[in-house]
């Protein structure tokens, strides 16, 4: 629960950044322009709570954005990825 609490997405007009980590600060980003596909899921506890799981896929290598598990509000985070 507290990692959970400690990440954060922001989603700018040219990326999708994630920042997360207790002691240790990580920041992921990816550029919107490279995304190819995105993914919604969300269970029916995740429905009831209000988050989800997001999975981006992007052109070319692997990203680190790949797979984001308990998004708070992910319908707005994957409309974004879909600009």
């Amino acid at each position: 629960m507290l990692r959970w609490r400690a990440e954060q997405i922001a989603v700018t007009d040219r990326r999708i950044i994630r920042l997360s980590g207790i002691l240790t600060r990580t920041v992921d980003a990816a550029p919107l322009e490279q995304i190819t596909d995105s993914t919604l899921r969300r269970s029916i506890l995740g429905r009831i709570l209000g988050f989800g799981s997001i999975r981006i896929e992007t052109a070319g290598q692997k990203q680190a954005l790949e797979r984001m598990d308990f998004v708070p509000s992910p319908d707005a985070l994957y409309r974004a990825t879909l600009s």
